[in-house]
């Protein structure tokens, strides 16, 4: 009964709270028109970088070096540069060729969705090299919708530079996205030159029996 009768009194409490009549609430603020301006005009403001034109537009870059005195997990990135230019090739079963470490592009996107039909962008798209100073990633950025062909372009002529591409589920995801888009602009992909090693399928292969599953987050 006690417990019964403290139960009923917190109803009560509860029901005032709510029966009382609720203040209204302040108008919103004027809005400010300079807080509604474009990515582009302070993009540069958080982030080091350039704003890159090309004959059909402009986008925007970075460049991170990872200087090969670092280390990353157990390892120096000193040591990238020494890699055995037939490495690829026994990673991918022959499939990659043989070429010097320099060669290898390391390619990853950023989108707008998971489907790869011709709804989605690759706002950002980061290539990985290796280079004597290091490991360098360079960043391509498309502030808006009307970027896009400029991004593309910026990124076909990088790859020219490569001989092989390492992507992780880059097979299945990045490189058809990417394809998707250079199609769009009607222009031709740079990936037919390009020897793609997907380092999913090693990763398949070598912890299967250990790993439930070798997705990039495990």
């Amino acid at each position: 009964q006690q417990q019964l009768a403290a139960l009923r009194r917190r109803i009560r409490q509860i029901d005032r709270k709510w029966a009382a009549p609720r203040p209204e609430p302040a108008p919103p603020p004027e809005p400010d028109p300079e807080s509604f301006a474009p990515l582009h005009h302070f993009v540069d403001e958080f982030m080091a970088g350039e704003v890159v034109e090309t004959p059909h537009g402009t986008h925007f870059e970075t460049e991170k070096l990872y200087a090969r005195h670092r280390r990353h997990g157990s390892m120096d990135i000193s040591l990238l540069a020494e890699l055995p230019e037939d490495l690829l090739s026994a990673l991918s079963e022959g499939a990659a060729p043989t070429c010097a470490p320099s060669r290898w592009a390391f390619l990853d996107t950023e989108t707008t969705g998971l489907a790869t039909g011709s709804g989605t962008y690759a706002f950002l798209v980061g290539v990985g090299r290796i280079t004597p100073e290091g490991f360098r990633v360079r960043q391509f950025f498309m502030r808006d919708f009307a970027e896009e062909a400029s991004l593309m372009h910026a990124l076909d002529q990088h790859l020219a530079q490569f001989d092989v591409l390492v992507t992780y589920n880059g097979k299945a995801y990045d490189q058809p996205l990417l394809e998707t888009r250079f199609r769009m602009l009607r222009r031709r992909p740079p990936f037919e030159r390009l020897a793609h090693l997907d380092l999913l399928a090693g990763a398949r292969r070598l912890w299967k029996l250990r790993l439930e599953s070798c997705r990039l987050v495990e």
